[in-house]
């Protein structure tokens, strides 16, 4: 789906920045774990509430976190 391809865009662009902290004086590495819920309307016959949709990605952010943290984990609403 594309919203984990933008993810993982997403993902990457962080993990390659280099972020220098306010003195200037070293550069920290940064990474993001990312979860996402995505929702096929043709598979499922009705769309799913908000709270749901919300909870979804929550749970893939801490699968995300739990599994070595720098990912991401995505999950299909059916």
């Amino acid at each position: 789906p594309e919203a984990t391809v933008i993810a993982e865009k997403v993902r990457r662009a962080i993990e390659a920045g280099a972020f220098p902290d306010n003195a200037g004086a070293f550069t920290a590495r940064i990474t993001a774990s990312l979860g996402v819920a995505t929702y096929e309307p043709s598979l499922c016959s009705e769309p799913p509430d908000p709270a749901g949709f919300i909870a979804a990605a929550d749970n893939a952010l801490y699968q995300a976190k739990q599994g070595g943290r720098n990912r991401v984990v995505s999950v299909p609403l059916v």
